[in-house]
Formats: C-alpha cells, sequence, structure tokens
C-alpha cells in the first residue's frame, strides 16, 4: 500500500476513534483550528469569486475564439469545482468539530 494512502488511513482512523469515544480536543487545539478555518473560508471563497469572474470576462472576450472559449469554460468549471471543496470541506471541519466536543466552532 502506497505510503500517503496508509497515512490518511491513519488519521482517519485517528479522528474516528476520537469521535467515538467523545474525547474532547484541548482548548488551544480548537482556537487554532478555528482560527484556521476562519481565515481560510474568506479566502477560498473569494478566490472562487475572482477566478469565476475571469473566466467569465474570458469567454465574452473570446466569442470568436474557439480555442479561448473552451479554455474560459474549464476555467468556470475547475472554479465551480473548487467552491464545492470548499463547502465539502467546511462542512466536514463542523462534523470533526461537533463529533469531538470542539467548542467555539
Amino acid at each position: 500500500m502506497n505510503k500517503k494512502v496508509f497515512r490518511m488511513l491513519f488519521i482517519g482512523l485517528i479522528f474516528l476513534f476520537l469521535a467515538t469515544t467523545g474525547y474532547a480536543i484541548s482548548g488551544i487545539v480548537c482556537s487554532i483550528i478555528s482560527s484556521i478555518h476562519a481565515a481560510l473560508i474568506p479566502i477560498g471563497g473569494g478566490l472562487v469569486t475572482l477566478m469565476f469572474i475571469y473566466g467569465g470576462v474570458s469567454y465574452v472576450f473570446n466569442a470568436d475564439n474557439p480555442g479561448g472559449r473552451k479554455k474560459a469554460r474549464d476555467i468556470l468549471i475547475h472554479a465551480i469545482i473548487g467552491g464545492v471543496i470548499i463547502v465539502v470541506a467546511s462542512n466536514i471541519v463542523g462534523l470533526i468539530a461537533g463529533l469531538t466536543k470542539c467548542p467555539g466552532m
């Protein structure tokens, strides 16, 4: 098995163990995770918005260029996928915080 896959499974098992035992993460770890989460969500949302605007403007300005339209459409699709990943990641962090009884999240 690949080392990266093994590490991810091991970390997942640790989180599962913490969630099933009701173990509360210490306050300082919770505050660090909460701060990082609170800072990265607006940054990610802003980047998604900027890339969506850039893709839309590129699509309009490349109306007569099929290659440019395809590139702009790809940018739009990737911006939407990035937004979905941000929302799902935020929900997963909230779920883990709730399962581990982490206050403040």
